[in-house]
């Protein structure tokens, strides 16, 4: 009994402090304070005493890839080759407009990336091959006409395909490690 009583009064207590501490925060005229309490016994005896509303939370998006067949090799060349001429052509006025060979390497690289990841491998192989033959037609003196590749040639036809086979298993591995590294900011970050 006397366990009850004491359990009692610290519930009183807590209650009382807690009393104390919204009458603190009424306003100092008497009917603004009736005003409020008012408004606050309707919000808890409609909305809070009903019990607890469950939150619900939308499912996290998780973007799984497409399970597809892969390209027709006419598709990639139909897709590829057109794709590869414009680039060519741009790549050309960037090395044109730098004044330098290497202005066209950007620009062939960015088609490459661009062509790995939305058509696959072979198309991105294709791409760094046609870009590297126009820019041997398009930028490497004589103009128009073809020469013997240079070894500048070869290392950037070797670079463009080293980006053709690294980048699908870089874009692969990225959500895991995103996700990770997610997991990891949160479990350290105290704001988060």
């Amino acid at each position: 009994m006397a366990l009850s009583k004491i359990m009692a009064l610290q519930a009183t207590d807590a209650s009382r402090r807690a009393a104390l501490q919204l009458a603190f925060q009424l306003p100092e005229n008497i009917e603004e304070a009736r005003g409020v309490l008012h408004d606050t016994r309707y919000l808890l005896e409609n909305f809070l005493i009903i019990g607890p509303r469950e939150v619900v939370q939308p499912p996290p998006i998780q973007l799984q890839p497409r399970a597809s067949r892969p390209l027709s090799v006419a598709r990639i060349l139909l897709l590829t080759v057109p794709g590869a001429g414009i680039f060519g052509l741009l790549a050309a006025l960037a090395a044109y407009a730098s004044g330098q060979e290497m202005g066209s390497s950007f620009v062939l690289a960015v088609g490459v990336v661009l062509a790995t990841l939305v058509l696959g491998r072979r198309s991105g192989a294709l791409f760094a091959l046609l870009g590297v033959v126009s820019h041997n037609l398009l930028v490497v003196p004589p103009v128009l006409e073809f020469s013997a590749p240079t070894f500048p040639e070869f290392l950037r036809l070797a670079g463009l395909l080293a980006l053709v086979l690294v980048l699908p298993t870089a874009a692969a591995c990225a959500s895991p490690l995103r996700e990770m590294c997610q997991r990891f900011g949160r479990s350290w970050c105290l704001f988060c």
